[in-house]
């Protein structure tokens, strides 16, 4: 379900009965073209006059409260010498679910570094890369604060122009 912000304060009200599971996920504009990021998933079961926050940052900038469980880790091309070279402003994504709806995004520093945080625990799938709207998936199961290194060279291979 699409909810629009309500007022100019970015205050958003959706009409759900507790008990029920609820994601939600944030964008500030076209997504990769805009400066906003969600770093952190926001989800509950909800209660009586639940309130959930959601916290856009730029990139660089880090979360007022950086939750576990994280995931974090480098995205990377190994070069033909196989060293690894940083891939910078990949668009890395981040999904509980099989079903697409996703749960945090972002993109890459410069030195091709990703963070996530307060993300549900168990298996889920880390998306990084954007060769024509291609992503590298790679299957987590989170059982805590975890790190994923991603090398993006066997999609980059198949890539135009690469």
């Amino acid at each position: 379900m699409q909810t629009p912000w309500n007022d100019p304060n970015g205050r958003y009200v959706i009409d759900v009965p507790p008990g029920v599971f609820v994601r939600v996920t944030a964008f500030s504009g076209r997504v990769w073209n805009h400066q906003l990021r969600q770093v952190c998933a926001v989800n509950t079961v909800m209660t009586e006059g639940a309130t959930l926050d959601v916290e856009l940052v730029r990139p660089r900038q880090r979360v007022s409260n950086l939750r576990s469980p994280t995931l974090s880790g480098v995205i990377y091309q190994t070069a033909a010498d196989g060293r690894r070279h940083p891939y910078a402003n990949s668009a890395v994504i981040y999904y509980s679910n099989p079903y697409g709806l996703l749960d945090a995004y972002t993109t890459t520093d410069a030195d091709g570094r990703y963070e996530f945080c307060n993300l549900p625990l168990g298996a889920g799938y880390l998306q990084a890369g954007d060769c024509n709207d291609a992503f590298f998936d790679v299957l987590v199961d989170l059982r805590g604060d975890t790190t994923v290194d991603v090398d993006l060279a066997p999609l980059i291979k198949k890539c135009p122009g690469s």
